[in-house]
């Protein structure tokens, strides 16, 4: 077998061992390192497609070994993350214990996203990793984040509440905008690009406090445009 077919495969196992690493990092009470394992993992689940583009090695056994790694890296590292964080903050007994909602969505919604046809253009959902990243930014925002926004990351009813909504945007039927470029025209991407530059702007302004405003404004913006389109379609 050729080495070039394997090379995304291995990016994708290097995903799997960033969140088996980063739970980890969770049973050692490091939450910070198990949210950093988080935004690795993105990244390497980014790349990982983005080699088999590139190199043209796309397989039926790639898009299943990403998912299997993604129910590791963005869910169930987030689902231990936020255990230990509900934890650590003695929040009421049961609490903790309902974040296993996380993984067990987490893994509906990526079964469900392999065989729901209707994903090619963009998401029905909430993907894995946006709910992932927006729960690695509780610890990361008590480090990094602007002060104003502690009061939302040191709330154990408000990050539980949190992590129960994003829980079920993830096997809804909310459409999504799709961030994967086909190319790099700025007329079929305007909306792709405007989000990367507010996440900057964002992240730049307020430190890990600018991951859930982006991922918010990325929820907000995607519905209004889907909206539009289909407004368009109708007439």
């Amino acid at each position: 077998m050729a080495l070039k077919n394997q090379v995304p495969n291995l990016i994708t196992l290097s995903n799997l061992a960033l969140g088996c690493i980063g739970i980890w990092f969770t049973f050692q009470g490091d939450l910070v390192s198990a949210a950093w394992c988080i935004g690795l993992a993105l990244v390497a689940d980014f790349l990982d497609g983005l080699a088999a583009r590139l190199l043209g090695v796309a397989s039926e056994l790639g898009l299943q070994l990403d998912s299997l790694a993604d129910v590791v890296s963005f869910g169930v590292l987030p689902g231990f993350l936020m255990f230990h964080l509900l934890e650590s903050m003695q929040a009421p007994e049961g609490l903790a214990h309902s974040m296993l909602i996380i993984p067990l969505l987490s893994a509906y919604r990526l079964a469900k996203f392999n065989i729901d046809r209707r994903q090619t253009q963009g998401f029905i959902g909430l993907p894995t990793p946006s709910l992932a990243l927006w729960i690695a930014s509780f610890p990361l925002i008590g480090h990094f984040g602007p002060e104003w926004m502690h009061a939302y990351s040191e709330s154990i009813w408000a990050m539980a509440f949190t992590a129960w909504v994003l829980s079920f945007l993830l096997i809804s039927e909310l459409p999504l905008l799709a961030l994967k470029f086909k190319n790099w025209s700025l007329r079929e991407n305007g909306l792709r690009y405007a989000l990367i530059l507010m996440g900057l702007c964002f992240i730049l302004i307020f430190g890990a406090g600018g991951i859930p405003l982006t991922l918010g404004g990325y929820i907000i913006l995607s519905v209004v445009s889907v909206g539009k389109e289909k407004d368009s379609v109708n007439r």
